[in-house]
């Protein structure tokens, strides 16, 4: 269906192409007829097809296949201007042109199909291998050529050999003209109007590398003029006028220097303005990672939704479901023993009451699923909270549930942190019952609540510690699982939730929990709260 979808909206796209490639031919074919001489002399002149523009454009932004068709329905005009100003040399010309606008098409196709393409590719440096087969073309098959016949505007010039002076002005101009036409393009694609127009992607920071390239052969020209002026003012020994000493009576030698003038100003910009784009590239690729990202935090915290709804369904689900089979099971239990315990021997007794602990604790279990959900979706409400006072009230709950026994309890006062104090205290009261259950037989238990000083992070450290049981390092990691013990219930009674309870609570609030101890010298536990403007959720 997709491939069905989009086969009109490719034939409307290359039918727009087809269009636009022959018409911009057509304008470059009626832009060549304006003669642009750069210079004339009684013996040559030197013009430009600027037309060849048009042609270029197309191969820089649809490939080298559009830009051959746009400079085949140019051709016959270009052909016929260059009869006309350069006799037989069109025969060399005319294919070198449209080969160059192939040439450059090709490598378009290139970039533009590669994720990323090396700085060599660019058009101003595959310019280079071109322009030195192409001028080599012009000292040897264009002079031949052009020996035969010798252009047309001038019948008086009769030749019988190309003045050196003519073909390094040709070759100068022609090297000159490709890099500005070049420039031209590629500043004309940088443009966002021109782009969609092309119907192009958006490119980042095409106006500066446009400029960066404009800049960089100014560059080239200016040391081009300034050895010309050197060599006018300091070495002219002939009298030769500027623009010979210049251009026309030149050697091979010095010709090349000053087209390498212009090369190498040009591939310094070429470094530069790839600085530039692939800084823009790199940026526009952050920017497209951020966006993703954002995208994939937004999807993962629904998914993190819905599997916190499904949780919540089925800890309610299994809190309302079992609890009545449980109940049942607790009550008919009971109802045994009551109405028919007379006739039940001691150890069918001994098994229904075992029956019935099982559900309790069951249902226990039931309970502290429950709590543990709630910590991990309660909303919270942040402020500022007595930690000291919490610790107090739930040391005062512990010694009226266990009157008979005598522990030193060491609660630093002033003590605050941010965060729920509906949470908080759950924490606390988790930890102090710890410390209180462990230390059950030890005499002169003593447990603590306080500070220590700040850690690597700059947080504060508060603990609880005790002097009971401790437990054994190696089993750290097990301490805050759910349902985890390190002592049996019939040592110490618990079903294994309540550390588990505090990391939920402690992690929800930015902080960390871990635990110190050793076997019959007590356990230290330590956690901090999320210290900044911010609150977290």
């Amino acid at each position: 269906m997709k491939d069905k979808n989009n086969q009109p909206a490719n034939r409307q796209n290359m039918l727009y192409r087809l269009i636009v490639s022959v018409v911009f031919g057509l304008i470059g074919f009626g832009v060549n007829f304006l003669n642009i001489e750069l210079f004339e002399s009684p013996t040559f002149k030197v013009t430009v097809l600027v037309g060849l523009i048009f042609p270029l454009l197309i191969a820089q932004a649809w490939g080298w296949r559009y830009g051959l068709l746009s400079a085949l329905a140019g051709g016959c005009q270009t052909m016929w201007w260059l009869w006309h100003t350069n006799g037989y040399g069109f025969l060399y010309a005319v294919p070198v042109f449209t080969l160059w606008v192939v040439w450059h098409g090709y490598w378009a196709d290139r970039r533009r199909k590669a994720d990323y393409s090396p700085w060599y590719h660019s058009a101003f440096v595959m310019e280079i291998p071109f322009r030195i087969i192409c001028e080599l073309g012009f000292y040897t098959i264009f002079c031949w050529l052009v020996s035969l016949n010798p252009p047309p505007w001038n019948p008086s010039i009769t030749w019988t050999s190309v003045p050196l002076s003519w073909v390094n002005t040709v070759a100068a101009k022609h090297s000159i003209t490709a890099y500005l036409l070049l420039l031209a393009a590629h500043v004309l694609l940088s443009f966002a109007p021109v782009r969609r127009f092309f119907k192009l992607k958006k490119l980042s920071a095409g106006r500066l590398v446009g400029a960066i390239y404009v800049g960089a052969l100014l560059m080239g020209a200016l040391l081009w003029t300034v050895d010309s002026v050197v060599s006018f003012f300091a070495f002219n020994t002939q009298g030769q006028t500027f623009w010979e000493v210049a251009v026309l009576n030149v050697s091979f030698h010095v010709l090349f220097m000053r087209n390498m003038y212009i090369l190498v100003s040009v591939i310094g910009g070429v470094f530069v303005a790839r600085f530039f784009t692939e800084r823009a590239r790199a940026e526009a690729e952050l920017a497209k990672y951020r966006e993703h990202l954002e995208e994939l935090v937004g999807e993962r915290t629904a998914q993190l939704e819905d599997a916190n709804k499904e949780l919540e369904a089925f800890a309610y689900s299994v809190s309302h479901d079992l609890r009545a089979p449980l109940r049942a099971i607790d009550g008919f239990s009971q109802a045994l023993l009551e109405d028919y315990g007379p006739t039940i021997d001691e150890e069918g007794q001994g098994h229904l009451d075992r029956v019935r602990a099982g559900t309790q604790r069951m249902g226990w279990l039931i309970d502290d699923l429950l709590q543990l959900s709630r910590m991990s979706r309660a909303e919270m409400r942040y402020e500022t909270v007595d930690l000291s006072a919490i610790a107090e009230e739930a040391a005062e709950e512990l010694r009226r549930g266990g009157p008979e026994r005598k522990v030193e309890f060491a609660i630093a006062p002033g003590l605050t942190g941010r965060g729920d104090a509906n949470l908080l205290r759950v924490a606390l009261v988790n930890l102090l019952g710890n410390a209180w259950k462990f230390s059950a037989k030890r005499d002169g238990a003593r447990i603590e609540f306080g500070v220590e000083i700040e850690d690597k992070e700059g947080q504060t450290v508060y603990f609880v510690r005790d002097n009971g049981a401790g437990f054994d390092m190696a089993f750290a990691d097990k301490l805050f699982g759910a349902f985890q013990r390190l002592h049996g219930a019939s040592e110490f009674p618990g079903e294994g939730i309540g550390l588990a309870t505090v990391q939920r609570i402690i992690r929800r609030h930015g902080g960390r929990v871990w635990a110190t101890g050793a076997v019959d010298k007590g356990a230290a536990f330590y956690f901090t709260l999320r210290t900044g403007a911010g609150d977290l959720e």
